[in-house]
């Protein structure tokens, strides 16, 4: 293309860029699910003061190790797997080291500089100040510090130039699109004018009110309606949206690199003037990491290592599909878990006289609620446990046991539900002691067409708390009965 060409492309782009809205304007119609999220708030806050800030904080900033190496994958500076993911979630010591001999020492530099971001928005939450134009070149200046270069794409192709640093941009940075159109993002000329009107909405009343998931899909999606930065835009709004994230919810906003085509489909309708499914999409994602942490929490306090961040992909789809295939997914979900329990019991190494196997329950655990079915038996029954048992003289036995059910109603964005219930049974008493059944809500993202790196990660973690829990019920059991035989030492 003529550079003449190039430059009128760009001036019509520049024409039809359009700012973003009103805060007011922009929320008209958006819903945030308050109960849902009041409910996972002050569960992880109760959780919080019952350990203590110094675990609950390192189990935060392993969130914020998971949202850093993932940040830059999103945008294709670095791989990451679930491998790797699970390793900086599980090693508060040691994880650099994986990262380097994974990924190299460049990969290493920026998940540092990522992480570096996400310690400043830690930090400017604590002191609960307005943002302003000064502190988010800051983060960009710190998050992007190792990357010297960013590619243009010109008419002769890709270059490498450099890449100013806490700088807003001098050239446009409009992105072309697969149908040879550019995206027009804001023109050089009003990036400062634009970036300080954004700084304006975060200090109205209404924004200063309003549910911080909302708050932080606003200032995420403006941010990025602005782009102004040469690179490393998404990078930054993604330390944006975490900011009011941590402040309500203590987690950041963490999106894992194999939900980076959902996520920028939510972006491009927010683009359109659709915001609510990148509502819905920080929402789900918050409340995911939330119950991520309060089951590495229930781990932690039975000296559990960590192995998993419950991070989801947004529900979209689950009227869309016909019963059949809905039964087919909760079938391959409960296999999924009895399979997961089984490997995480095989993990200990248990003495002579403690053996544990497979239930093969054909039954539901309770009554099913009207609301909810569970699946045709044509497609199996999704119901199985696990067990542990102690021979003579210390006989007594634990098991879980759980189905999967499904919700009747179309509009459930979480239509699968995984039941589960822990007894335990020991020789000096013919019934067995059971807990309540308990239940987890999965979305059909999650599950279809392929589980996600989050279901798989928080599948292991429940997976790990649940055979822990087994195991300590079965210690007391075990102890009960030799105490009732006068057989233990007083």
């Amino acid at each position: 293309m003529d550079p003449e060409d190039v430059l009128s492309e760009q001036q019509t782009a520049d024409r039809q860029y359009v700012p973003f809205l009103s805060f007011v304007d922009w929320t008209d119609g958006v819903v945030a699910d308050e109960h849902l999220w009041g409910t996972y708030v002050a569960r992880l806050t109760s959780e919080r003061h019952r350990l203590g800030e110094k675990a609950a904080n390192e189990l935060l900033r392993a969130a914020m190790r998971a949202a850093a190496v993932n940040t830059g994958a999103i945008e294709g500076l670095h791989p990451a797997d679930r491998g790797l993911t699970m390793t900086v979630l599980e090693q508060s010591v040691g994880w650099e080291a994986a990262v380097r001999s994974q990924e190299g020492d460049e990969a290493l530099a920026l998940v540092l500089a990522a992480l570096n971001g996400y310690e400043m928005a830690l930090d400017f939450m604590t002191r609960n100040v307005p943002i302003n134009e000064s502190w988010i070149r800051q983060i960009h200046e710190t998050v992007c510090a190792p990357q010297k270069t960013y590619t243009v794409y010109t008419p002769l192709g890709p270059q490498e130039q450099p890449l100013p640093l806490g700088v807003y941009k001098t050239q446009p940075n409009h992105v072309r699109l697969t149908d040879g159109l550019l995206h027009a993002y804001a023109p050089v000329s009003e990036t400062k004018p634009e970036m300080e009107r954004l700084i304006d909405q975060l200090r109205e009343p209404a924004f200063e009110g309003a549910h911080p998931a909302v708050q932080a899909t606003y200032v995420h999606h403006a941010f990025t309606v602005i782009h102004p930065f040469a690179d490393g835009n998404g990078r930054v709004a993604r330390i944006l949206a975490s900011v009011f994230l941590l402040r309500e919810a203590q987690v950041p906003f963490v999106v894992f690199a194999d939900e980076r085509v959902r996520y920028y489909d939510c972006l491009s309708l927010a683009d359109r003037g659709q915001p609510q499914p990148l509502v819905n999409f920080v929402i789900d994602h918050a409340i995911d990491t939330i119950g991520y942490l309060l089951d590495l929490l229930a781990a932690e306090s039975m000296n559990i290592a960590p192995a998993d961040l419950r991070l989801r992909a947004l529900h979209l789809s689950y009227g869309d599909l016909p019963f059949a295939e809905i039964d087919a997914i909760a079938v391959r979900l409960s296999q999924f878990v009895f399979s997961t329990l089984n490997e995480k019991a095989a993990a200990y190494a248990l003495p002579q006289g403690v053996k544990s196997g497979a239930i093969g329950a054909t039954y539901p655990l309770v009554p099913i609620a009207k609301d909810c079915r569970l699946v045709a038996q044509s497609h199996g029954i999704p119901i199985g446990g696990l067990f542990f048992s102690s021979a003579e003289p210390a006989k007594a036995t634990v098991r879980v046991v759980f189905d999967v059910v499904i919700s009747r109603r179309k509009e459930d964005r979480y239509p699968f539900i995984l039941r589960y219930r822990l007894s335990s049974q020991r020789s000096s008493r013919p019934s067995s002691e059971e807990s309540s059944v308990e239940t987890i809500r999965y979305r059909l993202d999650e599950l279809n067409p392929a589980p996600t790196e989050g279901f798989r990660l928080r599948l292991d973690a429940w997976a790990r708390k649940t055979v822990a829990e087994m195991l300590n019920l079965l210690v007391l059991e075990a102890t009960a009965v030799l105490e009732s035989e006068g057989l233990t030492e007083t």
